[in-house]
């Protein structure tokens, strides 16, 4: 059997003061690479342990476990560990019971994941490198030259699925915040641009993946993430040794507004104090629009939008039929990056009904006139 030679060694790994797990693998180095994916310093880990536990994980590329395992134990209640390596997977699956996760809230999927060859089916040959480097098989079917491969490759099936397919075959409830890993280079991208296209990307609340923004695909995709809200630390990414950097996209919110707002709201955001801001690559939510200039109007609305209409349906379903998700965004954004201040005021309804100290953010009306 291939690879017999080389039998799975079991390691406990110390994981900081959280506590220990095990993992089952033939790579002679596998501690030092738990070490690193995990370490405080490193983006994986900074990220990983940022996370609120009462949400979801989805890793895309899950290899045998290294970063499920954890996740699963420590941080988050509900993973999504998605592999398309048999091999890999088996190795999962074992890793997942070796910790006494079996009954946890892991999913595991043998599946691919992509925009492009969503609801196919491919065969792909794999040689002894592909079989005994797990992760190597983290490429799409079309970036493998198959006329190179020697005759004694093995052939292996992999159905492919989309990002958004797997985030509604789920079922995940609306009120859970959504946390994504793509562990692939060349390939992230491509897989992320689903997400787009069916306008799931507001349910994410933070996303990493390695991407090289030289690349023009990936260059495109940040700048789509900046479109919808989402912004990396640049200081992380320049840490980020190699052509592919790590990047973690998170919507920022300034620690003022986010100390107002719905515990339920909270868990969307990461709050972020304004003196820290420079690092951020894109506009955080809270802070003032320094030389904003962006401005609406009909011209960017879709579709033909006439007084009758504005006025006939309520706000919930006429404001999505005249801004796109983009205008949408930078429409909220500038209301709130408005805000001159929080104030406290007493409130007296018609229905005898008071509400003494409540918070309120009073909005310049030259902000609305703009919008």
């Amino acid at each position: 059997m291939l690879g017999s030679k080389n039998k799975n060694k079991q390691i406990d790994i110390k994981y900081y003061s959280y506590g220990k797990f095990k993992i089952r693998s033939k790579r002679p180095n596998i501690d030092s690479e738990v070490e690193a994916c995990l370490s405080v310093d490193s983006p994986q880990g900074l990220w990983l342990q940022s996370l609120v536990y009462d949400s979801y994980l989805i890793e895309v590329g899950a290899g045998i476990g290294l970063f499920t395992v954890p996740s699963a134990l420590f941080h988050v209640k509900n993973v999504i560990a998605i592999e398309p390596d048999l091999n890999n997977y088996n190795e999962l699956i074992k890793n997942i019971s070796l910790n006494n996760l079996g009954n946890s809230g892991i999913t595991t999927l043998q599946l691919a994941i992509s925009t492009k060859y969503k609801n196919k089916s491919s065969s792909i040959k794999l040689n002894n490198e592909f079989l005994n480097e797990p992760g190597k098989f983290a490429e799409l079917n079309s970036q493998i030259n198959h006329d190179l491969l020697s005759a004694d490759c093995f052939p292996a099936s992999v159905f492919y699925v989309s990002l958004s397919q797997i985030i509604q075959s789920q079922n995940i409830p609306v009120d859970k915040t959504i946390n994504i890993k793509i562990n692939a280079a060349n390939i992230g991208a491509e897989i992320c641009d689903d997400l787009f296209d069916n306008l799931l990307l507001e349910r994410i609340t933070s996303i990493q993946l390695k991407l090289n923004p030289d690349i023009e695909s990936d260059k495109n995709i940040i700048n789509k993430f900046h479109d919808l809200g989402l912004a990396y630390s640049r200081s992380q990414v320049e840490k980020c040794p190699g052509f592919y950097k790590e990047y973690t996209f998170r919507r920022y919110i300034s620690t003022e507004i986010y100390n107002h707002i719905p515990i339920n709201i909270q868990m969307a955001f990461t709050p972020i104090d304004l003196a820290d801001t420079f690092d951020i690559s894109n506009h955080v939510i809270g802070k003032k629009l320094y030389g904003y200039t962006n401005t609406f109007n009909l011209d960017s609305f879709h579709g033909i939008v006439g007084p009758i209409n504005l006025s006939k349906y309520p706000p919930a379903y006429r404001i999505p039929k005249i801004l796109n998700p983009i205008q949408a965004y930078q429409a909220s954004n500038l209301v709130l990056s408005s805000v001159p201040s929080l104030s406290r005021f007493k409130f007296n309804s018609s229905a005898n009904l008071s509400t003494d100290g409540e918070n309120r953010f009073f909005i310049p009306i030259k902000t609305l006139e703009r919008l």
